[in-house]
């Protein structure tokens, strides 16, 4: 669990201390004030020295596709640091579990790859060193905790997509809901073997008859080319694709599948309101208060709507004796 959080020079957010970090976190501003980029330095700190996740991040705001340049990608990746910073790096630093924190993203200049190559033994091969070279940008990501620190590299080669140097620890558990990602049924079906594989899928289908008293089961299935997809089994409409459901209905799939398979670590849920009715959003709430304790997740929630504020802070309340 995150017990605090200061960010320096992470988009536009700098100078910014959370140093009271609980279990559930209400994250609420009006748009464009910084919500996402909060969500995002703190899955970001969870980085065991991996820099897939400076890729994780740009696919969560939806910025990437097929057809990028290396240098669309270079200026992609330059969107960790404010317009204008003056040393293009970024800091984090907390307390994570009792011990702290620092996760640092920093972009490398020519005469910085010689001094990488010395720090890290992932750059110990002439292949290594001279793909480094060769690179459109490169940069560094380095965490420090428990008195160890790990790096981990990205590079833009001139033809592409980045590659990583990284051979590490895992990450801490983090998962992120974001606007993209509701209801989008490839990359629940994944996600839904978590429910299963915690018996929960009885409690989240009955969450889902709120939406639509039809619902009887979920299931995974696969098309003919082998991608994974989710089935309804609805009494009046058969078996048909999530997608067939409305846009609340994903919602709502995603937010309580997604904290089931957030086991221990931490979830992350950008704009809790989007496409969930306001009559709906107290159901989801109690059903993620409950399944965050049994489960141990820690909860961080951004909103910008009243309704849902007054929606989840009353079901906190209701359950709050969870977390005493």
């Amino acid at each position: 669990m995150i017990e605090k959080l200061e960010i320096h020079g992470f988009r536009g957010l700098t100078g910014l201390s959370l140093p009271h970090i609980g279990r559930i976190n209400l994250i609420i501003g009006p748009g464009n004030s910084g919500k996402t980029s909060l969500l995002e330095a703190a899955f970001l700190l969870c980085s065991s020295g991996d820099p897939n996740l400076l890729r994780t991040l740009l696919g969560l705001r939806g910025a990437i596709h097929d057809n990028l340049t290396a240098d669309e990608w270079a200026s992609l990746l330059g969107w960790f640091w404010p317009r204008h910073a003056p040393n293009e790096r970024c800091r984090l630093e907390g307390m994570v579990h009792g011990s702290s924190r620092v996760v640092e993203v920093s972009k490398l200049t020519p005469g910085d790859a010689k001094s990488a190559e010395i720090q890290s033994s992932l750059l110990s091969s002439e292949l290594h060193a001279q793909q480094l070279r060769d690179s459109v940008a490169s940069f560094m990501l380095r965490t420090e905790h428990d008195n160890k620190s790990q790096i981990g590299m990205l590079y833009v080669p001139p033809h592409g997509k980045p590659n990583t140097m990284f051979h590490g620890l895992p990450n801490l558990p983090a998962r992120f809901v974001t606007q993209r990602e509701r209801g989008l049924s490839s990359h629940l079906a994944s996600v839904w073997t978590s429910v299963e594989d915690a018996s929960e899928d009885k409690s989240v289908t009955a969450l889902l008859r709120e939406f639509d008293p039809g619902t009887q089961s979920i299931s995974v299935a696969a098309s003919e080319g082998g991608r994974a997809y989710l089935r309804v089994q609805h009494e009046t409409l058969g078996r048909v694709p999530l997608e067939f459901q409305g846009a609340g209905f994903g919602k709502a799939l995603s937010l309580s599948a997604e904290v089931i398979a957030a086991k221990n670590g931490i979830l992350l849920i950008d704009e809790f309101e989007d496409s969930l009715h306001v009559g709906a959003q107290g159901a989801i709430a109690a059903f993620l208060l409950k399944a965050a304790r049994k489960y141990g997740v820690q909860l961080f929630i951004t909103t910008h709507s009243l309704e849902t504020i007054d929606a989840l802070v009353e079901r906190f309340d209701a359950s709050k004796e969870l977390f005493d």
